[in-house]
């Protein structure tokens, strides 16, 4: 997903930070993407952003949501920005579990479709 977005120039690579559990998968991306900020917590990786992708299985929905929600209540709009908008490629979850779940207003949601990515 970072791809498209550097080299169809939407985003500079310092613009972006990157969260995975894997610091292996971390490792790709600062190799693959030189300049993407890469973090090992979500609520560093989203203090800031005005796009906040959710780009997980479904099962892992809630721990995102989870702490997301902390850092809106615990930092509040240093944690996440008031502005701050919620893109969800996981799939079968409803747009409402992320408002409540995350407490961002501001949600919506993509099904990618492999074969038509851009190059």
């Amino acid at each position: 997903m970072i791809a498209p977005l550097i080299t169809q120039k939407l985003q500079i690579p310092s613009s972006i930070t990157a969260f995975d559990v894997s610091d292996e998968a971390l490792k790709r991306v600062e190799e693959l993407y030189p300049g993407v900020q890469v973090s090992n917590s979500i609520q560093d990786s989203v203090k800031d952003a005005n796009l906040i992708v959710y780009a997980v299985k479904p099962q892992n929905v809630g721990k995102v949501h989870a702490e997301i929600r902390r850092a809106k209540e615990e930092r509040g709009a240093d944690g996440v920005r008031d502005d701050a908008i919620i893109l969800s490629v996981a799939a079968g979850t409803p747009i409402a579990s992320f408002v409540h779940g995350s407490l961002v207003d501001k949600v919506a949601r993509s099904m990618p479709n492999t074969p038509a990515q851009s190059k």
